[in-house]
């Protein structure tokens, strides 16, 4: 079947919000074709004649990349990897198709990077190459736009954040954002993804005193009134307030559900110049959208903690009344017109 779309968006097959502004696109009438992490690209040309061309085919969909307009990368990946029969492998033969997949992937790379920078040249909401960008990028760049941000130390040296820092309490993150899968028992898989872990006492940190930790984020907790999560999309901002501080399992941080005593959830405005100031820090990241978390302190300022490309914004959007998968849809839509 020849694809006719001129939308494209890549996804994770569960990606719930997708399936949201998938919604409207079918409402809408737009053309369009999805491609989740799960779907092996079975055929794959990339011509270079009078003119380029970037074709694929994925569940017997012909997919011509100069038919394609706009985009919108939300998570996953375009998976070029062949599939495997690891399931009837014994150790050695899994190492052996562990190594091979390893050299084959950055065989990949390049011609993953060219597929992906073809579509910067068309209308684009995000891209997988934001996933790249780090905590310590967005804190340094978020300072010189202007926001306030914690007191942070990136650091495996436990000891001197002891003797320099006590009896600060900190916060400990990962670097990065992602969400890790381990492969065990037969194709059983472990998920899990980043939390924060109050240390508050010498006692919490002697816990990892002279042992080879890895690099940790550190970052000086500050009380709050109020949690925010604002999502930004193309210079439009939907932001909420998040009542976190009454429960003490929410109260370090709000991710921390409590599916029985769910945080009260209200619609937020921030000020002005805090948004102008988010805007120039997402030029300056080069992101289209994504979602921010930001603390409201005691004392009445702002602090800007961290933006996800990625992150949800579903639940923003049900408790907010906000429209926002409509909004992105009809942005894709912009793009082809």
């Amino acid at each position: 079947m020849e694809q006719d779309s001129e939308i494209l968006i890549i996804s994770d097959e569960s990606e719930k919000s997708t399936d949201q502004v998938l919604k409207y696109l079918l409402y809408y009438d737009a053309k369009f074709i999805r491609i989740n992490g799960s779907d092996i690209i079975e055929k794959i040309e990339i011509i270079f004649d009078e003119k380029e061309e970037i074709q694929l085919v994925c569940k017997d969909v012909e997919l011509n990349f100069n038919k394609v307009k706009s985009s919108w990368y939300r998570r996953g990946k375009i998976n070029l990897l062949p599939v495997g029969h690891y399931q009837k492998m014994n150790g050695d033969e899994m190492q052996f198709y562990g190594q091979y997949l390893e050299h084959y992937g950055k065989e990949l790379k390049g011609i993953l990077t060219f597929i992906h920078n073809s579509l910067k040249s068309r209308k684009q909401i995000n891209s997988i190459h934001d996933n790249d960008i780090s905590k310590l990028s967005q804190l340094s760049l978020a300072k010189s736009c202007g926001l306030k941000i914690p007191f942070t130390i990136f650091s495996n040296n436990i000891e001197n954040i002891l003797k320099q820092y006590e009896p600060n309490i900190f916060i400990v993150k990962a670097i990065n954002f992602h969400v890790f899968r381990l492969n065990v028992n037969n194709c059983k898989w472990i998920c899990g993804a980043n939390s924060s872990e109050l240390i508050d006492n010498e006692i919490d940190f002697q816990k990892y005193s002279g042992k080879n930790i890895l690099i940790s984020c550190f970052q000086k907790y500050v009380a709050k009134k109020i949690e925010i999560r604002t999502f930004f999309l193309l210079g439009k901002f939907y932001s909420m307030a998040i009542f976190s501080q009454q429960n003490e399992k929410t109260k370090i941080d709000f991710r921390h559900y409590d599916f029985e005593r769910p945080n009260r959830t209200v619609p937020f405005k921030l000020p002005v110049v805090i948004e102008k100031r988010i805007e120039r820090l997402m030029r300056k990241l080069k992101l289209s959208s994504g979602s921010l978390d930001i603390i409201y302190t005691l004392d009445g300022e702002y602090i800007f903690l961290e933006v996800n490309p990625i992150g949800q914004f579903d639940w923003l959007a049900r408790s907010c009344n906000y429209p926002i998968e409509k909004q992105i849809a009809k942005e894709l839509i912009d793009g082809i017109k």
